[in-house]
């Protein structure tokens, strides 16, 4: 560790929430191997008791940084400029921005389903010139076992001409590490505590309501709704989705039918109306059809009792 800091200026450290990550942090600190990490409130207080327990050497080989403060980034840079090696979470999806952060997300694959990540890792890597080291801990036989994987290295900063050069080099970097990770995943998946919010990650847009093969819609004089709690429509680049909160999905409804969630939502509304509604915008009867049988068959849509 100390030989690739000089060689390179620093490292980083790429941890996951997998095995006994926290092992990593007394290992480095009884060494006496200058670090600094982000982690989350509860897991800063914990390790802050501990940093009290130990010796000198460790108190001041170990930095750590409460991640929702709001000049975490400002002082995890200052840090890692002094030499100090950076352990951060790659898998940490789940930070004070929530998983649902958009703006500089990147998409990727991971065990077989395309994903949408946080790249601060990459980031810092590549605006600061420094390599990436993936580490990964384990119990074995009673003994735990650090393996860490080839140093991964960023392009340099002024080879990355445009956003687009700077997202490919991002979603390289990303994607190794998360194919590591599903390697470690797939040989043993319950050392993987993230395991449980997986689902949350997915990034899989369903194509246009196709219609349902099974069941047809209730007659026209039935009331339908739209529950606002778990339903809720988001707009982006003209596109329209509806958005299932509790499965944490996404269904993308074509043009014609973009004023539908309003429509629903402005009051009492029949089956009837809400067909006329989109031919009216531009939909064939067929597919109005097609499309509020297939909502409804998705669970987004709920036919209440037939209109008085």
């Amino acid at each position: 560790m100390k030989s690739i800091v000089k060689q390179h200026g620093g490292v980083l450290i790429a941890l996951f929430h997998y095995g006994d990550h926290r092992q990593i942090f007394v290992d480095l600190a009884s060494l006496g191997t200058p670090f600094v990490a982000p982690v989350a409130k509860h897991a800063y207080f914990d390790w802050a008791e501990l940093m009290k327990q130990g010796p000198e050497p460790f108190k001041t080989a170990m930095s750590l940084l409460e991640v929702e403060d709001p000049r975490v980034g400002r002082k995890l840079f200052s840090a890692l400029r002094k030499g100090r090696a950076g352990l951060i979470y790659v898998d940490g999806n789940m930070g004070p921005d929530g998983h649902l952060v958009e703006e500089g997300a990147i998409r990727l694959e991971f065990l077989g389903k395309r994903i949408r990540v946080k790249a601060g890792i990459a980031r810092l890597s590549i605006g600061l010139g420094l390599p990436v080291l993936p580490l990964f801990a384990s119990t074995r036989s009673g003994t735990v076992h650090a393996e860490a994987k080839p140093l991964i290295f960023p392009p340099s900063k002024a080879s990355l001409v445009d956003d687009t050069q700077t997202d490919a080099a991002l979603t390289s970097i990303m994607q190794t590490l998360y194919t590591q990770l599903a390697s470690e995943v797939q040989r043993a998946p319950e050392h993987w505590e993230f395991a449980f919010c997986f689902h949350r990650w997915l990034d899989e847009i369903e194509p246009t309501a196709l219609p349902s093969k099974d069941g047809d819609l209730p007659a026209e004089n039935h009331s339908l709704t739209v529950d606002a709690q778990r339903i809720t429509e988001f707009r982006r680049d003209g596109e329209v989705f509806w958005i299932h909160v509790g499965r944490q999905r996404a269904y993308r409804l074509p043009q014609w039918a973009r004023g539908l969630y309003a429509q629903l939502d402005s009051g009492h509304t029949t089956l009837g109306e809400s067909l006329s509604f989109l031919q009216q915008s531009g939909g064939a009867p067929k597919q109005a059809r097609d499309l509020l049988t297939e909502l409804m068959r998705l669970d987004l849509l709920e036919p209440l009792s037939s209109a008085a």
